[in-house]
């Protein structure tokens, strides 16, 4: 799996984190001055409308921005915890092959020893004994 390198991700993050306490301050003050009503004059409430949506579609992106992090750092964890599951898996995988190699080496040995054995017994019951004693 082809995963991000996790220095970079700590330092996309504290730069997202830098980024939004700065935004948040411009949004803070935005938000404080239009408290205020606006003048009645036509250019003023244009003004005032317009400065109102662009604060609302900014504190929505905020937000959307804070959920779509939140999920990534939840697949982040998860392909961790994938990551690690699978790292497990190919441990256990691996040392289960050397104790069927190590048991196969000694099996092996066995099998010839005893084949020598049948040999050896066989051998000795199959020669022919002789019968006019």
């Amino acid at each position: 799996m082809n995963l991000p390198d996790p220095k970079e991700l700590e330092d996309a993050r504290w730069q997202q984190e830098f980024a939004g306490r700065k935004v948040a301050e411009f949004v803070a003050s935005m938000r404080e001055s239009l408290q205020a009503q606006p003048a009645d004059t036509p250019t003023a409430r244009a003004r005032y409308d317009r400065n109102l949506a662009f604060l609302r579609a900014l504190e929505f992106f905020l937000t959307s921005n804070a959920t779509l992090l939140e999920l990534l750092d939840q697949r982040e964890e998860e392909m961790n915890l994938e990551m690690a599951d699978a790292q497990f898996k190919y441990t256990q995988m691996g040392l289960e092959r050397d104790f069927f190699q190590r048991e196969a080496q000694s099996a092996t040995a066995r099998f010839y020893q005893e084949q020598d054995l049948f040999k050896l017994l066989q051998g000795r019951f199959t020669t022919t004994v002789p019968t006019d004693v």
